[in-house]
């Protein structure tokens, strides 16, 4: 991943964290701000580095070596983090989760997320079904589903 899209990244995840209201930061998520903060200020200082390959600094290493990430499936998926398998796991769980819902009216899904969902669950089992050799390959999100779910919790 680039600077600039590693930047972009984590701005995003951090914003995702604030929006929660049940989310406390955790000492991975101070990393990640501070890591951030490098990011922006390199990239104003240095420009000509937005395109070259992230390489985490020393001390963003050092601060997460024993820290677990909380991760966010639908943010790593756009930002081609997860294999095929592990979107697929992921939705399939999305999948079986609504389904245990059933009314989705206390919950904060709309049923054109479920939907969005459903049908990228379905995509991915049918292409891995098809072709079982592409589980570890990077998985990216079809542009519509990138539209259905932009901005949205599921």
């Amino acid at each position: 991943m680039t600077n600039k899209r590693q930047k972009e990244y984590y701005i995003e995840k951090l914003w995702r964290c604030l929006e929660r209201d049940d989310i406390c930061f955790i000492p991975y998520d101070y990393a990640v701000m501070e890591e951030t903060d490098r990011l922006i200020r390199l990239l104003k200082e240095h420009p000509e580095l937005a395109e070259e390959e992230y390489v985490p600094s020393a001390e963003f290493l050092e601060q997460t070596e024993n820290e677990t990430d909380m991760s966010n499936p639908p943010l790593d998926a756009r930002y081609g983090l997860l294999s095929n398998r592990q979107q697929q796991e992921d939705l399939n769980r999305r999948v079986h989760h609504y389904t245990l819902l059933g009314d989705l009216t206390y919950t904060p899904y709309t049923q054109e997320i479920v939907d969005a969902v459903k049908e990228e669950a379905a995509r991915l089992n049918r292409l891995l079904e098809e072709h079982p050799e592409q589980a570890e390959e990077t998985y990216f999100p079809t542009e519509k589903f990138l539209e259905q779910t932009k901005d949205k919790y599921y």
